[in-house]
């Protein structure tokens, strides 16, 4: 928003400053500028209106162009979101949740897309010093149980999410426990959980050519 109220200001002075040059140019009948450019012809300020009034229409174009433009590149942006959300091809959704009494992070993954996706990687985001001690699925819709999420996996395996192919029917989604650590040492504290935490997520789109895309979620305070 900023860089376009730059832009309309911008585009707002300098037709000021066209418009002011031109009529400036227009009621200046001095006899300097019409023996130096004009050779005292008659019809002189006639053709010098006639040539400017051509450059004062193309830049008022030129300066509505700028100023619609940033509308217009939304406008676009926003049908081709739509358009791939109506052919299937629109982005997986990731919500991290984080729940401080149950001292408990989770993240919820839609698939809003008609192929399935594959989660391959999970990391903090932004410099944080915490790191991925376990990512534990839900199952049936419960929470694993506290000895689940603690087991320490060396490697995260894979996670793998079914594609939203039959558009009448609810969208495919999984949740997982996301357990964190510090210097090796589960983090547990509530204090430690209502700091800013954000997950970067590589996934694949599985398909003919698989699409390798990732994503950045930030934790929001939800009860379950």
């Amino acid at each position: 928003m900023r860089g376009q109220h730059y832009w309309i200001q911008f585009g707002a002075i300098s037709g000021a400053v066209a418009v002011g040059t031109f009529i400036a140019i227009v009621v200046s009948d001095v006899a300097t500028l019409k023996s130096a450019a004009c050779d005292a012809r008659p019809a002189c300020l006639r053709d010098w209106v006639g040539a400017l009034s051509g450059w004062v229409a193309a830049l008022g174009a030129f300066l509505a162009a700028i100023i619609t433009l940033p509308e217009l590149k939304r406008q676009a942006s926003e049908a081709r979101r739509q358009t791939d959300f109506a052919v299937g091809d629109a982005e997986p959704d990731f919500v991290l949740q984080r729940n401080v009494p149950k001292k408990r992070l989770a993240l919820e993954v839609t698939n809003l897309n008609r192929r399935a996706i594959l989660i391959e990687s999970w990391e903090p985001d932004g410099g944080s010093d915490f790191s991925i001690y376990n990512i534990e699925p839900f199952v049936g819709g419960v929470a694993p149980s506290i000895a689940k999420r603690h087991r320490y996996r060396p490697r995260i395996p894979n996670y793998r999410i079914a594609g939203w192919q039959v558009r009448s029917d609810a969208s495919p989604k999984r949740k997982f426990a996301v357990v964190l650590s510090k210097d090796g040492k589960i983090v547990d504290d509530p204090a430690a959980f209502r700091d800013r935490i954000s997950l970067r997520i590589r996934f694949r789109i599985v398909g003919q050519k698989h699409e390798r895309r990732e994503a950045i979620t930030t934790a929001i305070e939800i009860d379950e």
